[in-house]
């Protein structure tokens, strides 16, 4: 008993040497991107306190990231180790089964998985939060961090194309297409623009517009339109509408159970929101159905007519959509099987580490450290793919979510057997 005891110390000893190298390894690779990410989104003028909070508050992410990449490379350089100095076999000559072998590998896994989940859950969010404000209060202060030269932004129901951008002599050529306050469809063209600083504080960014040309249209009447002619126009926006990153709480914010809560809320509503959409078809399709009947006795169908039943047509197909909490339902599902599956990922990355390790007796560490690589990316681009997929909407969530979890559990099932009867 004793023996077997002194063997799981050292296991486990050993892999966790292993984890902390793979760890840093993946650490810096991550912390490296993510500087760069944050340096290609924030103004070079910004100071550099700012940088470094951001750069702090995306370290929870860093690690969390990192956290099962480690694991999985840590222990299968580890078990290769052992295996490379025969320290596996000498075990298995004393009488030590596999099955035993395998018990600390399986303890250690259930501590560094849920380790991992308490960084997800409460470190990550946190992080998000103090990440997010600090941008919307950069922005606030540095709009040019949003209106960049030539480029194209959306901003809830507008759309912003801009030439170039220059802190002393403004912008050039800018296009802005929204709605007016009848709700038609507006399109306002200026040949330069500039920021005026002093709206900033009530929330507001207000562009000052030169020669303006500004054409409208109602889009149940194609052949009227209005325009007119300015030497100067203010355009309020607000930055609510502006920023690209959600003012309220998202998800990504939140502790699981939170989100759970979330997305109990959002089926309720979902629910409603249903039967509503069914009572409004319902009296689209009679109103359909009564206008259709009325023009067919008439000898004479006018403009009005036609372009009333139109509407009711396209309220009804409008209405034959998904909803768009149906989407934010999506997000919150997504959201929140992530904070849990890549946690249970360093469980099963431990539990195929063991077989496919002792597979290697010649090059020790190094050739685990390679085996790792080439599984990390594998599993990656089937993370980012299934993610990218679960996003479309298409089939059963959480299974499409923790296919890169059954692909590595399906894998560790072939090999055990294999290695096992050996």
């Amino acid at each position: 008993m004793e023996n077997k005891l002194i063997i799981s110390k050292y296991l486990i000893k050993e892999i966790l040497f292993s984890f902390i190298i793979s760890f840093l390894f993946f650490f810096f690779v991550f912390f490296v991107n993510q500087i760069l990410f944050i340096m290609s989104k924030m103004l070079k003028e910004m100071p550099f306190i700012e940088v470094l909070k951001l750069v702090w508050y995306s370290l929870p992410i860093v690690i969390a990231l990192s956290f099962p990449f480690g694991v999985l490379v840590g222990s299968l350089m580890a078990i290769g180790k052992l295996s490379f100095d025969n320290e596996i076999l000498a075990c298995l000559s004393s009488g030590i089964s596999y099955f035993k072998i395998y018990l600390p590998l399986i303890f250690i896994g259930v501590i560094l998985s849920l380790i991992s989940f308490i960084i997800n859950d409460y470190l990550q969010p946190l992080g998000n939060a103090k990440s997010k404000q600090l941008r919307r209060e950069l922005i606030q202060r540095n709009p040019d961090l949003i209106l960049k030269p030539f480029s194209t932004k959306i901003y809830k129901d507008r759309v912003i194309i801009n030439g170039d951008v220059n802190k002393d002599t403004g912008i050039e050529d800018i296009v802005i297409i929204d709605r007016n306050e009848d709700n038609e469809q507006r399109v306002i063209f200026a040949n330069h623009a500039s920021m005026l600083d002093g709206e900033l504080q009530k929330g507001l960014l207000t562009l000052s517009l030169d020669n303006v040309f500004s054409l409208s249209a109602d889009q149940h009447t194609k052949d009227e339109f209005e325009y007119f002619t300015s030497d100067y126009m203010k355009y309020n926006i607000l930055f609510n509408d502006m920023q690209t990153t959600n003012t309220s709480i998202t998800p990504e914010e939140m502790r699981s159970i939170d989100i759970y809560k979330g997305i109990s809320n959002l089926n309720n509503e979902l629910k409603l929101t249903e039967n509503e959409k069914k009572q409004a078809l319902s009296n689209l399709y009679y109103q359909l159905k009564d206008e259709y009947n009325e023009l067919k006795d008439q000898t004479i169908i006018n403009k009005n007519d036609l372009s009333k039943i139109k509407r009711l047509f396209n309220d009804y197909n409008r209405n034959l959509k998904p909803a768009n909490r149906t989407r934010e339902l999506l997000n919150w599902k997504i959201a929140l099987y992530q904070k849990i599956l890549i946690p249970l990922s360093c469980l099963f990355f431990l539990l195929l580490a063991f077989p496919l390790g002792i597979t290697n007796r010649r090059s020790g560490r190094m050739m685990g450290f390679g085996v790792g690589l080439f599984i990390t990316i594998v599993y990656w681009s089937l993370l980012m793919g299934t993610k990218i997929y679960a996003y479309k909407g298409i089939g059963n969530t959480l299974f499409i979510m923790s296919l890169p979890n059954l692909f590595v559990i399906i894998v560790t099932a072939v090999i055990i057997p294999i290695r096992f009867k050996k």
